[in-house]
């Protein structure tokens, strides 16, 4: 379901952690406008929340 407008703040998503032992974590973040994504680190996931909602940075801190 993508966003009626481009300001709302509804935004539907979902999260998986993967973290086995001697392995790297797999982040995965699933949209509802826009599939799939996977991350290989917090810090990639926190760049890529920051820049898609700038406005939302402070709440991510």
């Amino acid at each position: 379901m993508k966003r009626p407008d481009p300001r709302s703040q509804e935004w539907r998503f979902e999260i998986e952690v993967h973290k086995a032992p001697e392995a790297p974590i797999r982040i995965r973040l699933r949209e509802d406008d826009r599939g799939e994504l996977q991350f290989d680190s917090w810090e990639a996931l926190y760049r890529y929340l920051s820049e898609r909602f700038p406005e939302w940075l402070g709440y991510l801190r």
